[in-house]
């Protein structure tokens, strides 16, 4: 029975680093992913993991989206993204999702869609990049 819940979608590396830091933050979650394996890797590691596609209204109910704090969407595949946002949407008009980018042209291709946050892979790990390489070193 899940509410205000975080529904992290895919597990590869940037899913696997989500869930470990929602887990740090004592966040409750839930991930979906279409590959098996990754749904059987989060198991192992006693996560709520379940296989299915964000992009089913039934998938979306069952894991509560109307009730989810937040859909932290790590995907690569940009028609994917559409696809599944376009359905969180009909089904939430105003939930929170948060989209990871990798270039502003895939930004254009989504900005018709109400998502709340992008956050831009590189420009994120420039920052970090740069910050680091400016810290006092001991």
């Amino acid at each position: 029975n899940k509410k205000n819940h975080t529904i992290v979608c895919g597990y590869e590396n940037l899913g696997r680093r989500v869930a470990n830091k929602l887990e740090e933050k004592n966040v409750p979650f839930v991930i979906i992913s279409d590959n098996l394996k990754h749904v059987l890797a989060a198991r192992e590691k006693g996560y709520m993991a379940y296989f299915g596609h964000l992009d089913k209204i039934p998938v979306l109910e069952s894991l509560k989206a109307d009730e989810a704090s937040s859909i932290i969407i790590t995907l690569d595949n940009v028609n994917k993204k559409r696809l599944i946002c376009e359905s969180i949407f009909k089904y939430k008009s105003d939930a929170n999702v948060i989209i990871k980018i990798d270039t502003l042209n895939e930004q254009k291709q989504l900005e018709d869609l109400p998502i709340s946050s992008y956050v831009h892979a590189h420009n994120k790990i420039a920052s970090l990049l740069v910050n680091s390489s400016l810290e006092p070193k001991d």
